[in-house]
Formats: C-alpha cells, sequence, structure tokens
C-alpha cells in the first residue's frame, strides 16, 4: 500500500464457516485492501488484512450480536 502512515494492520483467525465483513465507505479513489493467508494449523487459518484506517473490519459472529 502506498501511503503506509494511513493505514491499518489487522491478524485474525478463521475457522471452516467463520467469515468477516469489510465495509469500505464511499469514495472517489481506489480503496486497496490487502489480504494474505499468514499461516495455517490444523483447521484455522491466520488472515493478514492491510487497509486504509477509514475501512471497518468485523468478525461475523461480532455482528450478528450487535444485530
Amino acid at each position: 500500500m502506498e501511503d503506509q502512515k494511513n493505514t491499518g494492520y489487522l491478524v485474525l483467525s478463521r475457522r471452516q464457516n467463520e467469515g468477516l465483513t469489510i465495509t469500505i465507505p464511499a469514495s472517489s479513489e481506489d480503496t486497496v485492501i490487502h489480504t494474505k493467508v499468514s499461516s495455517i494449523r490444523g483447521k484455522q487459518a491466520r488472515l493478514a488484512i492491510q487497509a486504509p484506517s477509514g475501512v471497518t473490519v468485523v468478525r461475523d459472529e461480532i455482528k450478528e450480536q450487535v444485530a
């Protein structure tokens, strides 16, 4: 990502059938989100997510609790 000072880095573990929701605010510029699988251990994958500070990442189980 080009402007590192305005980005955040998050690592989440997800098991099979667990998800996450990424919300991107409306913008006139392209929003770049970089994700990668940082490791896999058994049935669990660790996802690394790098995104601009305005982007919201919420684990699906948390989103369901709030709804």
